[in-house]
Order: C-alpha cells, then sequence, then structure tokens
C-alpha cells in the first residue's frame, strides 16, 4: 500500500471533471461514465474476491483506494480511512481492513477511467465504459444486477404510485 495524500486525489478528481466537494461522490458518475450497474445480494468475502479476479484477468496491478472525499473521520468517530494505491495481491486483506460502511468506499483504476463502489447500504456499484462494466459483471453471477437505466425506472415507477 502506498497512501496518498488527500491533496493529491482533490487534484486528480478535478482534473478528471469530478466535484469533490459533492456529498455522494457517486451521483456524478452517471454524467462521467457511459454505464452502471448496481450489485446486491452477495457477501464481501465474495464481492472481494470476484473484483480481484476480475482485476487479474484484466491485468490490473494496482488500484486507487479511496473514501467518500467529504468524508470526515474524527467528526463521526470512526477510523481514518486511507487513500491508497493498493497492489492487486493484498487489496482483499486491505479491503477487509479498511472498508467502512459508515461512508462509501471506492476502488478505481489509476485514471479515474472505472470506479467500483462500495456502498454505506452494503452494495456495490461499477462505473466505466459498457464494455468494461458488462465484462465486471460476468464476474458476479451470484448477484441481483440492474443498470442505471433499470434503476431509474423502478424509482420513476414508484413516484408515479405515491
Amino acid at each position: 500500500m502506498k497512501e496518498v495524500q488527500k491533496e493529491k486525489i482533490i487534484e486528480l478528481f478535478k482534473k478528471k471533471g469530478f466535484d469533490p466537494g459533492i456529498s455522494w461522490f457517486c451521483v456524478q458518475f452517471k454524467d462521467k461514465f457511459k454505464s452502471e450497474y448496481n450489485l446486491d445480494e452477495m457477501n464481501f468475502d465474495d464481492a472481494y474476491k470476484n473484483l480481484i479476479d476480475f482485476l487479474r484477468k484484466e491485468k490490473i496491478e494496482e488500484v486507487l483506494f479511496f473514501p467518500e472525499p467529504d468524508f470526515e473521520s474524527k467528526k463521526w468517530y470512526q477510523a481514518e480511512i486511507p487513500n491508497a494505491y493498493v497492489k492487486i495481491e493484498k487489496l482483499k486483506d486491505f479491503l477487509k481492513e479498511h472498508v467502512n460502511t459508515f461512508t462509501n468506499c471506492h476502488i478505481a483504476d489509476k485514471d479515474l477511467r472505472w470506479i467500483f463502489t462500495i456502498t454505506h447500504e452494503d452494495d456495490f456499484v461499477i462505473s466505466g465504459t459498457k464494455k468494461l462494466t458488462q465484462e465486471f459483471i460476468k464476474f458476479f453471477k451470484g448477484a441481483t444486477i440492474m443498470s442505471r437505466a433499470e434503476i431509474e425506472a423502478k424509482w420513476n415507477k414508484k413516484k408515479t404510485k405515491k
């Protein structure tokens, strides 16, 4: 693990067009990425294993890990969550130690071309290109998987019933 100063992460977000001041950082993803899927109904160990299997298949050797950019751990009496580059062979243990579902945590490639979010609601979201996300969800066969379009349609249907 190689920790990264929060200022460097913020600089990267801004360079890629993200606003690090927006709470629920992932609400911006639908405007930046072509495709998103929500993955639910699976445990963390399975999710971590599937993520690592995908990363190995894609020959990705290191990822960027970060919590919500505006998360203040001390304010909420939570342990500090590092911003770090993590080698794949160390990733599972790192995630077990540092994921805190008090806030969202994110795993991304170094250039933020895709982001895997572990939400505070114990589900997961993959955001990226259509090709990458479709390849990614193949590794999560046991999960309940919904595309962004399916989720938005479901929410809209609930709104119209009220």
